[in-house]
């Protein structure tokens, strides 16, 4: 698991599949965030605007696949689980270091900061423009290129 928390806390993005209302896939790459791992658990998180295809999905049907992967190691890591929305002035309150989480990373801080957006999720997270989701990980996956073995492994966590 270690070796899992470790590729997930270097990368930023990940590929979201969700489901329409009518059935239909979506995938869609966004930043995430993990929270602090308590034992083997951590929790998922990502931010989007209210008004996209992945939010009315989410609202609807909050199963998700995740897929963090990288075009420089043959390295990926699926998750699937259950996606939560958050209440910004209750639940997201209930995050431990959540400005801290989101600020790992620079690219982030500056996109969430208000960089590009006109209200800024990142200072609080208020209005309704923005949600978050807890994603909430029920099955677990790593695939890696297994160098001893020359071969491609598949290592099932959860």
């Amino acid at each position: 698991m270690k070796d899992v928390l470790a590729f997930l806390n270097s990368q930023i993005i990940c590929v979201l599949a969700t489901v329409s209302p009518t059935g239909q896939p979506q995938a869609a790459t966004v930043f995430y965030w993990i929270d602090d791992i308590q034992g083997d658990k951590f929790n998922i998180y990502i931010v989007t605007r209210q008004h996209t295809r992945k939010f009315k999905n989410l609202t609807n049907n909050p199963l998700v696949s995740v897929v963090v992967g990288t075009q420089f190691e043959p390295i990926t890591v699926q998750i699937d689980g259950q996606a939560l929305l958050l209440d910004t002035n209750t639940d997201l309150r209930k995050v431990q270091n959540f400005p801290q989480m989101m600020a790992k990373h620079s690219i982030q801080s500056m996109i969430y900061g208000g960089a590009f957006y006109p209200k800024s999720p990142f200072k609080g997270l208020e209005g309704e423009n923005y949600a978050v989701f807890c994603i909430t990980p029920s099955q677990l996956s790593m695939m890696h290129f297994d160098e001893a073995k020359d071969e491609i492994t598949t290592i099932k966590l959860l």
